[in-house]
């Protein structure tokens, strides 16, 4: 959800200073984004959603639309670099004025960060979700919290005020477009390198969740099939740490037709369905054509983890809208 320095200052740079529908377009998306993105911490988000803006209640964190912020904003960065390089066409008159603004906004972004890295809790007083909580400096989490604040604002002083430097210096002519993207990518490379070990990490789920024989059991199954588990039998996405392919999904992020087949509740998957007598189970329509070979099931949340095979399972088919002929 970060979309790094380097976008979020040329974005903003083009949303101030450029005056043209697409830049006022992309900016309102980039607004209206950031303003939903932030949730509770603004009254926007409960406006929209006491309206109930279609589409609104389906998201499951409010910040999951901050891709928007981001595409909005390399929209707007990809508006400045070309605006950069028609500079060069301008009146003298207006490239200076221009230059002029530029060097102001950098020392006014480098300054405002500096003052905030210098005097971090005054900042985080003023922020909303601080209210009413009189003791949030007593956390145990404090002082290292406070610690990475200061260190992010004046990284932003630094770099934001020098991506705006750099623009000044590329439409004064002093500095060549391959300067100028050597710059972008230096900047873009301090910012993010940095950040890139602490939240992007890769684990083996084996070292976070006990394993469950059951469904490394089913991993030897080479067949293509679907998984179908009972509701309480398993926790949800448990399947795919496991390379197990599901009924549902984890999200039940599914076409529109495909809900509509296979139902929101268990009673028309089940319909049909019945016991043999050797423990297997066949008979639900649904099941079947969805391909679940194996029905998972708990009998109590103490009890171990079965599985049920499907006798009646049909090869993998294809959910189609129309077929011609």
């Amino acid at each position: 959800e970060y979309a790094g320095l380097t976008l979020t200052v040329l974005g903003l740079a083009a949303a101030f200073a450029i005056r043209s529908r697409w830049s006022w377009f992309w900016g309102s998306i980039a607004l209206l984004s950031l303003l939903n993105g932030l949730g509770a911490h603004t009254p926007f988000y409960r406006l929209i959603y006491d309206l109930n803006v279609p589409g609104i209640r389906n998201f499951r964190a409010a910040s999951m639309v901050m891709f928007l912020w981001a595409a909005s904003l390399l929209a707007l960065s990809a508006m400045w670099l070309k605006t950069l390089e028609q500079s060069e066409k301008w009146k003298e008159a207006d490239r200076q004025r221009w230059i002029k603004g530029l060097w102001i906004a950098a020392a006014a972004v480098g300054g405002v960060f500096l003052l905030a890295g210098m005097a971090p809790g005054f900042v985080h007083d003023l922020w909303p979700s601080n209210a009413g909580i009189p003791d949030w400096r007593a956390y145990e989490n404090w002082p290292a919290a406070i610690d990475g604040f200061r260190l992010g604002a004046f990284r932003t002083a630094i770099l934001g005020a020098g991506l705006l430097a750099l623009s000044a210096l590329r439409m004064g002519g002093s500095l060549p477009s391959a300067g100028f993207s050597v710059g972008l990518l230096l900047v873009t490379a301090i910012d993010l390198l940095p950040l890139a070990p602490k939240f992007v990490k890769t684990f083996h789920h084996d070292e976070y969740y006990a394993p469950e024989p059951l469904l490394q059991a089913l991993q030897q199954d080479k067949e293509t099939f679907r998984v179908a588990d009972l509701p309480g039998s398993i926790q949800t996405g448990t399947l795919m740490l496991y390379d197990l392919q599901t009924m549902g999904g984890f999200a039940d992020n599914e076409m529109a037709h495909m809900q509509q087949f296979r139902g929101r509740d268990w009673q028309r998957t089940m319909k049909g369905l019945a016991q043999n007598p050797d423990g297997t189970v066949g008979g639900s329509r649904v099941m079947d054509l969805l391909n679940v070979k194996y029905l998972l099931f708990r009998q109590s949340e103490t009890a171990p983890l079965g599985a049920a095979a499907n006798r009646t399972v049909l090869p993998r088919a294809r959910l189609v809208a129309s077929v011609r002929t």
